[in-house]
């Protein structure tokens, strides 16, 4: 994967300046969150700071929204149910979500 600085200044930020993370597991929940936004947008061939592509009046969709359908509809290779729980899949957009706040 390529080194992108802002998540590793993001990381920085929330382990060092922002009050409200102080626990080493929320730090390693926020870094898995954001890794697996990052892979997917690497395999994707998607930039994290480029707008979707205009599709009519509406505009396109969002990489997050992208990323949120491709996260509900992933299967466990193992398994065949699905990989994340919806209530995870929540959990990793509203950190994805945080990071482009912060950006």
């Amino acid at each position: 994967m390529e080194f992108i600085a802002a998540p590793n200044d993001y990381f920085l930020w929330v382990a060092l300046e922002n009050p409200r993370t102080r626990s080493p597991a929320t730090w390693t929940s926020y870094a898995e969150a954001i890794y697996d936004y990052f892979a997917w947008l690497e395999a994707n061939a998607l930039s994290w700071d480029a707008l979707p592509p205009r599709h009519g009046e509406g505009g396109g969709i969002s990489n997050i929204a992208l990323y949120r359908n491709w996260s509900l509809d992933a299967l466990d290779r193992r398994s065949g149910g699905r990989a994340m729980a919806p209530s995870t899949v929540r959990k990793r957009l509203s950190q994805v979500m945080r990071f482009y706040e912060w950006a």
